[in-house]
């Protein structure tokens, strides 16, 4: 998770958007360690594997959907993308100006 969130937020927001996951993460981990007991004892081990399983199949699949490929791509590249193009400064991204003919 540092790898994919030291090289998805942009540079400006980098630690606030870090801080957030990892915070977020921390949470989500918490509640699965605390549900373990009442789903191993409602659903057996079976079903709460079962479950997890689903979560994490869900995660990934959501993952692999959403964000944005960065091998071989430089940050700058990868901001463009993810702020359309238009980095709020007024310069044309490369592709809006290959574009924009």
């Amino acid at each position: 998770m540092a790898v994919i969130t030291a090289e998805v937020f942009p540079t400006e927001v980098r630690s606030t958007g870090c801080t957030l996951s990892f915070t977020a993460a921390g949470v989500a981990l918490s509640l699965a360690t605390y549900a373990l007991p009442a789903c191993l004892s409602g659903m057996g081990l079976g079903g709460t594997c079962l479950m997890f399983g689903a979560l994490t199949l869900a995660t990934a699949g959501w993952g692999r959907a959403t964000l944005p490929e960065t091998k071989d791509r430089s940050l700058a590249t990868i901001e463009e993308d993810l702020l359309g193009g238009d980095r709020g400064d007024g310069v044309r991204s490369r592709s809006q100006q290959v574009f924009a003919g």
